[in-house]
């Protein structure tokens, strides 16, 4: 699976810009090093072993149409991460992208990944509900709460994380104002939507508990607890090393065996981290203590 299925766009995307030289690094360029990095991490710590347990615990064949489609939902998390940076806010606003097409809803709000998160849920819910004659009923619950489960990691890399029902309280509500917009103006580029053309919101996370549901409180209940946590973990890695590459031309080669004080000092410096914190500073002055208010 590449860029090309879900994005379509004539022009370039970028996702990342060295605010002092201006030099821009292309979407497509982002994801191929997350996805290096990702299969780096995978041989170096065993994951594809780590993988196939998981399956296992779901009562899954790696080699089914089921298994198959668990593994590509996995590897898809990187692809489609920050690809909610593809709109013409995104890439106007914090690219300073020239070839932005002009629209009604998608100029506005800059914001990535819960938009990157939204399109992993619409395409991979989409594509177990058609497979649905190639799966057990099982399997399809198993299916259905990893695709949300992942969705979460991927709204969630560049923040803390929250309990899953506060996600989806708040999925909801941005989800369906989302769609809203969609259906009146799609995002230019993008694939249409599917899954969420055709089954409500609410329905949609309804199902979604009724799945969970099935797991109760059993061994599989932790797995999956560790597993999406792992995963969480992989991807602000693979994130991490990926940007700091672009920003510096440092290539991380060892992956949790060596002291990584020197790769954190150079992320740190580089331009990206400094115009961050000089934005944290600015919009997000502290205000000093002056011993009443109660802390």
């Amino acid at each position: 699976m590449n860029l090309s299925v879900i994005f379509h766009g004539d022009w370039e995307v970028y996702a990342h810009r060295d605010p002092v030289s201006g030099k821009r690094e292309l979407l497509q360029e982002h994801i191929a090093r997350c996805e290096k990095y990702r299969i780096r991490i995978s041989q170096e710590r065993k994951l594809l072993k780590i993988e196939e347990n998981f399956l296992t615990k779901l009562g899954l064949d790696k080699d089914d149409f089921a298994g198959k489609l668990v593994k590509e939902m996995i590897d898809a998390v990187i692809l489609f991460h920050d690809l909610g940076k593809g709109t013409p806010a995104f890439q106007k606003n914090k690219m300073g992208n020239p070839n932005t097409i002009p629209t009604k809803y998608w100029g506005d709000d800059s914001s990535h990944s819960f938009l990157s998160a939204f399109l992993y849920l619409d395409f991979y819910l989409y594509e177990i509900k058609n497979g649905f004659n190639k799966v057990e009923k099982e399997q399809k619950k198993a299916l259905i709460a990893l695709a949300w489960e992942l969705s979460y990691v991927i709204a969630k890399h560049h923040s803390n994380f929250e309990s899953m029902e506060a996600y989806l309280k708040n999925f909801q509500l941005k989800a369906e104002e989302l769609l809203r917009k969609w259906k009146e103006e799609p995002v230019p580029g993008f694939s249409q939507l599917r899954y969420f053309y055709e089954i409500p919101i609410a329905k949609s996370i309804n199902q979604y508990f009724m799945c969970r549901k099935a797991f109760g409180r059993t061994e599989n209940d932790i797995v999956h607890y560790f597993f999406i946590r792992l995963e969480y973990s992989i991807l602000v890695a693979c994130d991490y090393y990926a940007t700091t590459e672009f920003n510096s031309g440092f290539e991380m080669d060892c992956f949790g065996k060596a002291d990584a004080s020197k790769f954190r000092e150079i992320y740190e410096r580089s331009h990206l981290m400094e115009s961050i914190r000089k934005y944290g500073k600015e919009s997000y002055p502290r205000k000093k203590w002056d011993g009443k208010e109660k802390i």
